[in-house]
């Protein structure tokens, strides 16, 4: 009986020491917000938002307008963040929120999937008959592919983006011009 209290007490003991020491603890790694920008037709950045959780329709940041983009990149985006790109259907009150999440002419979801990824642009439309799993671009992955009529090129209403890693500026940010991504 004695071995077996000398034994919990040495538990115990190493227990209460490797957490005071801060041995073993998980600490969420912080990485930079990065961004996603916005191509016109002729391939001319428009507009750029930090990459940070959040629904933001397109008509609401500055420099951007609804209906006008036809590519997107992302530059310094951390792994395993999933963020979807959609087109409100038209026959419906433009509020954007609602009808992109629920009522959409298309809806593309995609994942990152390298620790930070930066790429060139990715034309929008491409993305139409990829089947999930399918690899856009290195860093980039095809989770769902929704289509339910209407065009694509130029019709992007709005991105909502699902951060896997938390990033040092807030969870919300307002839309600014963030850093531009790289171009061929």
């Amino acid at each position: 009986m004695d071995i077996k209290k000398t034994r919990l007490w040495r538990l115990l003991s190493v227990i209460l020491l490797v957490g005071w020491l801060g041995v073993g603890t998980v600490s969420a790694e912080i990485y930079p917000d990065g961004s996603i920008a916005f191509f016109n037709k002729e391939g001319d950045q428009k507009c750029s938002i930090p990459f940070v959780s959040g629904f933001r329709a397109l008509h609401a940041i500055q420099g951007c307008s609804d209906n006008q983009a036809y590519y997107f990149g992302l530059s310094s985006v951390p792994s395993a963040t999933r963020f979807f790109l959609c087109s409100e259907r038209l026959d419906l009150p433009v509020d954007g929120k609602n009808n992109c999440l629920n009522q959409f002419d298309w809806k593309y979801t995609l994942k990152t999937t390298r620790v930070i990824t930066t790429t060139d642009k990715i034309r929008i439309s491409d993305l139409t008959n990829k089947a999930p799993g399918t690899v856009v671009v290195p860093g980039v992955v095809v989770v769902k592919i929704e289509h339910n009529g209407g065009n694509i090129d130029g019709k992007l209403s709005a991105v909502k983006i699902f951060r896997s890693a938390p990033g040092p500026g807030p969870t919300t940010a307002p839309a600014t011009t963030a850093a531009p991504v790289k171009t061929q």
